[in-house]
């Protein structure tokens, strides 16, 4: 990455059309901050909306300015990397935290361990109230259809 931001885009969610666009100009009107971010909704493997907000509460919550230590105690209580995991980083301060190297068999909770590293350094989040992220609900368990598909009875342990 050469920017000055970097995201993380999941194949399966989309986005608002604007959604770059409008986190890129708070960078500008808010220089001061590590990680530009929106809210969304969950919606389904047929784009249907659940009905549920990501984390509504957080983005006002965790955009007060109560200093990193309240932050990164209030996130690590809640764990909730949707949908901060999906918003604008500054490129310099996303890989000062990246975890992604060698720290045990976490892999679940890669997210949260950024998140959690991203906060304690001290990082500031901006909050764009708009719904902008679109994450995708689906099965991800051995038994869902979508992932059955992917086999031939022959593949499949009885």
């Amino acid at each position: 990455a050469t920017g000055t931001f970097i995201m993380i885009a999941n194949d399966d969610d989309y986005w608002d059309r604007h959604y770059i666009q409008i986190l890129h100009e708070q960078s500008i009107r808010e220089p001061n901050f590590d990680l530009y971010f929106s809210n969304g909704y969950f919606v389904n493997e047929k784009n249907h909306f659940s009905g549920k907000q990501l984390n509504i509460d957080i983005g006002e919550r965790m955009s007060i300015d109560l200093g990193f230590y309240e932050n990164s105690l209030y996130f690590f209580e809640n764990r909730f990397p949707l949908p901060l995991m999906f918003g604008l980083f500054r490129k310099d301060s996303f890989f000062e935290n990246l975890p992604f190297q060698n720290f045990d068999l976490n892999n679940a909770n890669v997210e949260n361990l950024f998140l959690f590293k991203f906060l304690l350094s001290g990082n500031r989040l901006f909050y764009v109230n708009q719904t902008l992220h679109f994450y995708r609900l689906r099965d991800r368990s051995i038994s869902s259809e979508a992932f059955l598909a992917n086999f031939s009875s022959s593949d499949l342990m009885v």
